[in-house]
């Protein structure tokens, strides 16, 4: 996973954008990548960084969705 590490950190310093934005993507993938229960997940992202769709992913994750229940 450091490979993977290093090509996030790579391209997300590509992006003209806010630091702060791109610190907050690159660690919610990290933990994306890390966690189990998101696993499944994983072959998925893995594909995206591999092809360089920094954009994409910037969009998709610099941000947490706020997860509301019904009761």
């Amino acid at each position: 996973m450091p490979q993977m590490a290093d090509r996030l950190d790579t391209g997300f310093a590509r992006l003209a954008v806010d630091a702060e934005v791109s610190e907050k993507a690159v660690a919610s993938l990290h933990q994306w990548l890390a966690d189990e229960a998101l696993a499944a997940y994983r072959p998925q992202l893995e594909r995206v960084i591999e092809a360089g769709c920094w954009d994409f992913l910037l969009d998709s994750f610099y941000r947490t969705i706020p997860c509301q229940t019904r009761r």
